[in-house]
């Protein structure tokens, strides 16, 4: 379990640092290059989640039924990277989708419509 942490907490490191590199990219050739990494980066990182949220039983949770660190820390994430993609790289919010990751979006959905998580939800989105 360790060694999955720390991958994964290797991958978004890589991704936040890829929509830097990609603000800041020389030229469009650079840029496009970064592009195609941060569209590999953010698949597999989706596919990875994906994964675990369904051997959980797809109810939106990364661990049980109840809302736990996990749920909350991916949150976060989640509005940071799409916050600086949406002023970065607009073109790459769509990865994020709905369509491209249900079970995230689940995770996602359960904390919106939580009550007792709804003010910290809002600091988060804005």
């Amino acid at each position: 379990m360790e060694a999955r942490q720390m991958e994964l907490r290797s991958q978004i490191k890589d991704i936040y640092e890829l929509t830097v590199l990609y603000k800041f990219a020389p030229t469009d050739e650079v840029r496009k290059n970064v592009m195609e990494k941060f569209v590999g980066l953010a698949k597999s990182i989706i596919q990875y989640h994906e994964t675990v949220l369904k051997e959980n039983g797809s109810n939106g949770h990364y661990f049980g039924d109840k809302v736990t660190y996990v749920d909350l820390a991916v949150f976060a994430s989640n509005c940071a990277l799409k916050a600086s993609m949406k002023d970065v790289m607009p073109e790459a919010l769509e990865i994020f989708s709905k369509e491209n990751a249900p079970e995230m979006t689940k995770v996602i959905n359960n904390l919106k419509a939580d009550p007792k998580m709804s003010a910290y939800i809002a600091t988060l989105e804005n």
